[in-house]
């Protein structure tokens, strides 16, 4: 499953160009709001506007201005409470937006008399004024938002540096809280989803990847170049994520998820052809639809791989291979790990795939140096060694079919000589991570002790280049291993031009 997972950087959310602002404007005629009755409103309205426009102590006039709200609040509300709750919810907005603003303060220290030590939560009491307001005149909820916004990006802005540096929970806090504010923009559940994708919350991300598409349209994604990256992401992630879920799933359900699965990565290509994850989403959409059955549809998906493999990666073509293969087009599958193989000789899970492939085609003889070549890249690897028997004994019964007694004999023998290596294994090797990052390659796996006894191993890895040539070796110790018990091993080496890897018996 591999989805992207960057949350980019967020200076832009203040003044973010989503369909909410034009609709601000829009609607700021239609929001008319007396703020100038009673006199003792309109003095704290003139206090606001001194603080906004910077003259002379900002500070001190917007105190003034929650001073003369909290003086003659009872008189104001009697008279005017919309307009009371507009200045208000604007002051503590106007706080707010100062930097380094705690979010929790004394109401002295903003202007109260009244409880003075008593702490007011200026992102709350601001969310609560401004919500006043909007019930009563819900024509101004376009303008409030622009009082909104200001306070709740520096808390989306700072969730995105603790994503990326994986504080989840202080960076779910944030959100949480932003959340109070302001509730118009995508990015809230963006983050939520890439959150849920680190904590491989599946539903999680999907839902949150679903809301997010759904409140960026097409056009919006037009007009904002940020909304628009956000909108190509979350398209992608949402086909990946329901085509992981599918993958963990059964029957009927898997199937239903399947075909939302394909259908999200359809819309993703269309959406976005030129798009450097194109070819994933094409093997990731032919994969899901294999799960459905639909094998004509799994053909048109790879018809281009098959015209055109130098366009896609080997993990692209080796997907396209594996879907060839579950849609019973051999034939298709051979050519595509084939062309994997060209690139890459000692590709481990293609040689797997491949010598599947030549046996569902009963094609024994290309089957045997396939399978060879698999058990000298994985030798602790049962099914390796299974391979080797099932395609010598194919060409045994071919040579008999024929009445070529002597080849029949020679591959039978070989045959069996395979299963008795099979099942002299005591140990056996599985890999879970080859990465690679530049020269830098890490790979990590598990070695399973499958005798009666602890035991330690060392492992000695070649690194190979793309025609199976070893260009870099590295030793691993791992144990003791008790009986019947398994441990993990890493491997990292430094080395340009490393895309596989072999390992000797032990």
């Amino acid at each position: 499953m591999i989805v992207r997972l960057t949350a980019a950087s967020l200076a832009v959310l203040a003044t973010l160009a989503l369909s909410a602002q034009a609709g601000a404007q829009a609607a700021a005629a239609e929001c008319k709001i007396e703020t100038d009755k009673p006199g003792q409103l309109k003095n704290a309205k003139n206090a606001l506007a001194r603080a906004i426009a910077g003259i002379g102590d900002p500070t001190k006039s917007a105190s003034e201005a929650i001073k003369e709200l909290d003086k003659n609040g009872a008189k104001i509300r009697s008279q005017n409470e919309v307009g009371y709750n507009m200045i208000l919810g604007q002051t503590y907005a106007w706080f707010l937006a100062r930097p380094g603003q705690p979010a929790v303060v004394r109401r002295a220290d903003i202007g109260y008399t009244t409880e003075p030590e008593a702490t007011v939560d200026l992102l709350t009491a601001a969310d609560a004024a401004f919500d006043a307001v909007e019930r009563a005149a819900p024509t101004c909820a376009a303008e409030l938002n622009d009082y909104r916004r200001p306070a709740w990006a520096p808390l989306v802005n700072a969730a995105a540096e603790l994503i990326n540096n994986d504080q989840l929970d202080s960076a779910e806090k944030l959100i949480a809280r932003a959340d109070l504010i302001y509730q118009g923009s995508p990015h809230t559940s963006y983050f939520t989803a890439i959150m849920a994708q680190k904590r491989n919350d599946l539903p999680g991300a999907i839902a949150a990847n679903k809301k997010t598409m759904d409140m960026i349209t097409a056009e919006q994604a037009a007009k904002d170049e940020g909304a628009g990256q956000i909108r190509n992401q979350v398209m992608y992630n949402y086909a990946v994520l329901l085509a992981a879920q599918a993958d963990m799933q059964s029957g009927d359900q898997q199937k239903a998820t399947a075909k939302e699965a394909a259908a999200a990565y359809k819309t993703f290509i269309e959406a976005y052809p030129n798009d450097e994850q194109k070819t994933s989403a094409q093997a990731g959409m032919g994969r899901m639809l294999a799960v459905l059955g639909d094998t004509a549809a799994v053909a048109s998906v790879f018809t281009e791989m098959l015209a055109n493999p130098s366009k896609y990666t080997d993990s692209q073509l080796l997907e396209g291979g594996t879907n060839a293969f579950n849609a019973r087009r051999y034939d298709d599958a051979a050519k595509l790990f084939e062309g994997v193989l060209q690139r890459n000789a000692c590709y481990r899970d293609a040689l797997f795939n491949l010598a599947n492939t030549y046996w569902s085609k009963n094609d024994w003889t290309r089957m045997m140096p396939v399978a060879r070549r698999l058990a000298d890249v994985d030798p602790h690897n049962e099914d390796a060694w299974q391979l080797m028997a099932i395609a010598y004994k194919g060409r045994g019964d071919v040579a008999k079919a024929a009445k070529n007694l002597a080849l029949e004999r020679a591959m039978y023998d070989t045959a069996v000589k395979n299963v008795e290596r099979k099942n002299a294994l005591t140990s056996q090797v599985t890999f879970s991570q080859f990465s690679h990052d530049g020269p830098k390659h890490v790979l990590r796996g598990t070695v399973a002790n499958t005798s009666a006894k602890p035991a330690t191993y060392t492992i000695r890895f070649e690194f190979l280049d793309s025609e199976c040539k070893a260009v870099a070796a590295k030793e691993v110790t791992v144990g003791p291993v008790e009986a019947k018990k398994s441990a993990p091993f890493v491997v990292e080496v430094n080395q340009a031009g490393i895309v596989s890897f072999k390992y000797a018996p032990f």
